[in-house]
């Protein structure tokens, strides 16, 4: 009479396989309702004004340019960072704020909008846009680089 033995139809490497795809897909959805119960929603699109000044940074440019080895102007914008949700419809006013003549311009490409102002000594402009999409996006005076900077954050829902 033969005997026969049964196979384990369960090897150890098939249920340590097992084990780390269950972890990963447990790990992943656990992760995710984590980040989704914690979060608030964006508020509904509003108006924004949003004021932007140039600002001079306390130091001798002259000096940096020779320990430089290259002109380091010393302006800046104040804020350099604009944080709006998408879907905001948004105002900024650029005030030129020098105590000399000097210009500065606002150049920003963003969405289908492409801004390049020159703005005179003492010169307000004003920009409107629609905050459509969402990233970040550089803002610069071409007059003053690389410290005349900023970013425009666009918030996604």
């Amino acid at each position: 009479m033969a005997t026969t033995v049964a196979k384990n139809a369960w090897s150890t490497r098939n249920i340590l396989v097992v084990s780390v795809v269950l972890s990963l897909v447990i790990g992943a959805a656990a992760g995710f309702a984590a980040a989704s119960i914690g979060r608030e929603p964006l508020p509904p699109p509003q108006h924004r004004n949003v004021y932007l000044f140039t600002t001079v940074l306390g130091f001798n440019e002259t000096q940096a340019g020779i320990d430089f080895g290259t002109d380091i102007p010393h302006d800046y914008f104040a804020p350099d960072r604009i944080t709006v949700n998408k879907g905001d419809s948004v105002t900024l006013k650029y005030y030129n704020t020098e105590d000399a003549p000097e210009n500065h311009t606002f150049t920003m490409s963003y969405s289908t909008y492409n801004f390049n102002k020159i703005l005179q000594f003492h010169d307000v402009q004003t920009f409107n846009f629609t905050a459509d999409l969402p990233g970040v996006f550089p803002y610069i005076c071409t007059l003053h680089q690389p410290t005349m900077t900023g970013y425009l954050v666009v918030l996604e829902a």
